[in-house]
C-alpha cells in the first residue's frame, strides 16, 4: 500500500532538479507558453482587484444609505449593518482581493522570467503560481467544511422541529 497522500505537495530534493539535464528547447517552449498566460493571468488579477474594490464599495454605500434614513435607522439595525458590511468586506478579500494579488504576483514572476530567461526565474514563477492555486485549494477546503456544517446545522433543526 501506497503511503502518498494527494493532498500533500510533493517535494523535490534541494537541488535534484537543477542536476537534471535541461534541454534549451524545453525551457524555450515554456517560456513561450509562460508568455502567452501571461496577458490573462494579469486580466483576471486586474478584474478581481476591481471587483472587490466594487463590493466593498457597495458594501459600504449601502451601509451609509440605511445610516442616513429619515429618523435613522432602529438600533438594532445599526448593529447589524456593522456586522454585515464587515462580512462582506472579509468575504471580499479572501474571495477576490488575495487571490487577485497573488495572481498579480504571479504575472510579476512571468514578467522577470520573460527578461531574464532563467531557471531562477522560471521556478520563481511557478512558484508564485503554485501559491495561488495552494491558497484556492485552502479556501475551497474551508468553504466545504462551513457547507456542510450548514447542512449538519439545517438537518438538526428539522430533525428537532420533527420531535414536537
Amino acid at each position: 500500500m501506497s503511503n502518498s497522500n494527494p493532498f500533500q505537495s510533493g517535494s523535490i530534493p534541494e537541488g535534484s532538479w537543477e542536476s537534471q539535464p535541461q534541454t534549451e528547447s524545453t525551457l524555450h517552449d515554456s517560456t513561450y507558453l509562460l508568455a502567452r498566460t501571461k496577458p490573462w493571468v494579469r486580466f483576471i488579477a486586474v478584474l478581481g482587484i476591481v471587483m472587490s474594490l466594487f463590493a466593498v464599495g457597495s458594501a459600504v454605500l449601502t451601509a451609509s444609505t440605511f445610516a442616513r434614513m429619515p429618523g435613522g435607522p432602529p438600533g438594532f439595525l445599526t448593529g447589524m449593518m456593522v456586522v454585515q458590511v464587515g462580512f462582506m468586506i472579509l468575504i471580499c478579500l479572501l474571495f477576490y482581493f488575495v487571490p487577485s494579488v497573488l495572481l498579480w504576483h504571479y504575472g510579476t514572476r512571468i514578467a522577470d522570467h520573460l527578461r531574464e530567461k532563467s531557471s531562477t526565474s522560471f521556478v520563481a514563477a511557478l512558484t508564485a503560481q503554485k501559491s495561488f492555486w495552494k491558497y484556492l485549494g485552502i479556501v475551497a477546503l474551508v468553504v466545504m467544511v462551513l457547507y456542510g456544517l450548514m447542512l449538519a446545522a439545517m438537518f438538526s433543526f428539522i430533525m428537532l422541529g420533527a420531535m414536537r
